[in-house]
């Protein structure tokens, strides 16, 4: 008997399971290969998190239309996470 069955697994979990884990393995030989891997991983890192947290939020309400004061705070939060993510690029490079 099968182990997948025996553990309630269908076929097209145990092939997501498999491919997750070559992914992570990927990952890892990329990291243990490339030796500023850090520096890449913290770039990603600052402008994903940036763009995603601030950007993409409050950049997605300009076409609305809404009050001025709600669209001055809309462009200063935008600007807020532009200049973080230009500072956070900045310092990985420290």
């Amino acid at each position: 008997m099968p182990i997948y069955l025996l553990v309630n697994l269908s076929p097209d979990k145990i092939k997501k399971f498999t491919l997750k884990i070559i992914y992570v393995l990927c990952q890892m030989l990329t990291a243990f290969l490339y030796p500023n891997f850090a520096i890449v991983l913290s770039i990603v890192g600052c402008v994903c998190c940036v763009s995603l947290g601030y950007i993409i939020p409050y950049g997605m309400m300009f076409h609305y239309a809404l009050k001025p004061l709600y669209q001055t705070i809309n462009t200063i939060v935008v600007l807020f996470g532009i200049v973080g993510g230009v500072f956070g690029i900045y310092t990985c490079f420290d």
